[in-house]
């Protein structure tokens, strides 16, 4: 089929985009782009594996462009769209985490593309699953709605990554995405193997063979099947800033290439981040005076207030918030806690208004330590706390929620089951937060329901 995996834009900037598409081996393309300001072609081939990425720069700030490809034996791809960054004024944009293909159809996907009034989507990581397909019964309804896993074991090498991606390409609603917005993203752990860090992953088996080619075939299907041309696989780091609008710089995270062994004992040498992006967050944090936005793969602020009590620990060990023995789960912030602290107090005792924009734990919340809100946002598909405990709708997870807020002072709200993503609004005198919920991960919809609201305003000084 021409143009299966469909096109996508991503790596904005205010004047820069990567574009990006699949065809045959080798094989010529042209592209157009398109703006009220005229349009712009160039011609390319594709690579040997049939990958498309076109960088294109000199564009105008806060523009919306429509962009397409077109291939002699194919004909035309669909049109694209996106916003370049705009370089004044607020910023709008949707948040989402955590999409596994077995657990549902990625209908937060489908609302979020048929949204007009965003400039972008960022993707805090999980965009794909690396695991195998796991029996029936096991917390995935996929195998009874047609979305079993491809490959259907485990992914290790290059071409089982490559065949998860193109699986994930493939799907309608993330296609539509793709086409709709352009997007920014970092990777979380399942783009390589469940909880990764720099030196394994808990879920990496002696006869999966050496992690270093595990981890190379990883990021080299990352760098083909994503919008992007950052190369980790030759070292280049995947943190950075970028600027949005005059009102916000976001600071967009990567925590699995540079983490250091969980199971190591805390102290000043153990850390998710490294010392050099830890040293450019903290410096970034200090280098204005409005808004400072974390784009944080994981949930930053501590749930540890939370143990003890037999149902709250019933919901951090039953998300892998805590270990059985009440210890923090070693793939989370809390078991970094020393650099976790850092951070934590630099933002949330500074003089600057900060939001972490958070996915990874399956739930949404809002949070407030000082000057730092955190903004949680549920996974597109990936098993709730419902999910997990085998319930059917929401009543019953209330208890646990109210009992959860009521023991974690940060925490100011929270939904424990709905899957959905986030709506961020930012102006100078104003963040606005909405969490917006599928009412469905096992039928296909695109509609959403706004579940939640918070604005935070700058600090008075």
């Amino acid at each position: 089929m021409s143009f299966e995996f469909g096109v996508a834009a991503g790596d904005l900037s205010t004047s820069s985009v990567v574009l990006w598409t699949r065809v045959g081996p080798d094989e010529p393309i042209d592209w157009v782009v398109e703006s009220s300001g005229g349009s712009r072609r160039g011609s390319t081939h594709a690579d040997a594996d049939g990958f498309v990425h076109v960088a294109l720069g000199a564009l105008d700030p806060g523009m919306p462009h429509r962009y397409r490809f077109h291939t002699e034996a194919g004909g035309p791809s669909p049109w694209g769209r996106f916003r370049t960054l705009p370089s004044n004024g607020g910023i709008r944009f949707a948040v989402a985490s955590c999409a596994k293909f077995n657990s549902g159809y990625f209908n937060a996907y489908a609302a979020i593309a048929e949204r007009s009034d965003l400039d972008f989507v960022l993707h805090l990581g999980d965009f794909i699953y690396e695991a195998g397909q796991i029996p029936r019964g096991r917390q995935t309804p996929g195998i009874d709605i047609g979305r079993e896993f491809e490959p259907r074991h485990d992914c290790v090498t290059f071409d089982d990554y490559s065949t998860r991606y193109a699986q994930y390409r493939r799907d309608p609603a993330l296609r539509a995405l793709s086409e709709a917005h352009g997007l920014l993203f970092t990777l979380d752990d399942h783009e390589i193997a469940d909880n990764a860090w720099s030196g394994g992953a808990e879920e990496h088996l002696p006869e999966d063979g050496p992690w270093a080619n595990r981890l190379h075939g990883a990021l080299a299907a990352w760098e083909r099947w994503q919008p992007t041309t950052r190369r980790p696989t030759a070292g280049e780091p995947l943190w950075r800033q970028v600027r949005l609008g005059d009102v916000a710089t976001l600071f967009l995270c990567e925590t699995r290439l540079n983490r250091t062994d969980p199971d190591a004992p805390d102290g000043p040498g153990k850390s998710a981040l490294g010392p050099t992006q830890r040293a450019e967050l903290l410096a970034a944090a200090d280098a204005g005076d409005d808004w400072f936005v974390l784009g944080m793969p994981s949930k930053l602020l501590s749930l540890q207030a939370a143990r003890g009590h037999s149902d709250t620990d019933l919901v951090l060990t039953t998300l892998k918030l805590s270990a059985s023995d009440g210890s923090p789960f070693r793939d989370r912030w809390d078991s970094y806690a020393g650099e976790q602290s850092t951070i934590v107090d630099a933002l949330g005792k500074g003089p600057r208004r900060t939001v972490a924009l958070c996915g990874d734990v399956h739930f949404a919340a809002f949070s407030e330590y000082g000057n730092l809100a955190e903004c949680v946002t549920s996974s597109v598909t990936s098993p709730n706390f419902d999910d997990k405990m085998g319930w059917s709708g929401t009543t019953k997870s209330r208890p646990y929620e109210e009992k959860l807020v009521g023991l974690v002072p940060e925490m100011a709200w929270c939904d424990l089951d709905r899957h959905g993503f986030l709506v961020v609004d930012i102006t100078a005198e104003r963040f606005t937060c909405e969490w917006w919920g599928v009412a469905s991960v096992v039928e296909p919809t695109s509609s959403a329901t706004l579940l939640h609201t918070v604005t935070v305003h700058p600090p008075t000084h």
